[in-house]
């Protein structure tokens, strides 16, 4: 499941504002991929990517970047029990009998967030495609 945000404190999804995709993929490992790794990855599937800061392409741990006009970020964070096990998604994952279990063993997460949430089809459909390119290249044990 794809969660989503809203900066609104309410959380709920406004049509003024729009609901910012964000995907979060739990780690089996706490590896970043490489960021060339990882951008070729995307331009498989999103060929016009664009990376925002290629000068910086090898620092990582994070790559941002711009698709079809929308801001992208995918950022690397290096620890466990990024997600509370209590937390609406996990409670609700009926389809993912095991997502405690899973979270638990997660060693580090990625968030995959779509900065530029004006178009949601569009932006749903980039958001599944860059997640799909850190599966690929990840120990990935599941996404949110």
């Amino acid at each position: 499941m794809l969660v989503h945000s809203n900066e609104r404190s309410g959380g709920s999804a406004d049509k003024e504002h729009g609901a910012r995709p964000v995907a979060c993929v739990l780690l089996g490992a706490a590896e970043f991929p490489r960021s060339a790794t990882l951008i070729a990855a995307v331009r498989r599937r999103l060929p016009g990517f664009a990376n925002a800061c290629a000068e910086h392409e090898a620092e990582g741990p994070a790559v941002i970047g711009r698709v079809d006009g929308k801001r992208c970020i995918v950022a690397f964070c290096d620890e466990p029990g990024g997600l509370d096990p209590e937390a609406s998604c996990i409670e609700s994952a009926w389809w993912w009998r095991d997502a405690r279990e899973s979270l638990e063993q997660s060693r580090a997460y990625i968030l995959v967030c779509m900065l530029d949430a004006d178009e949601p089809a569009g932006c749903w459909g980039i958001l599944s495609k860059l997640t799909a390119a850190v599966v690929e290249t990840v120990p990935a044990i599941g996404v949110l």
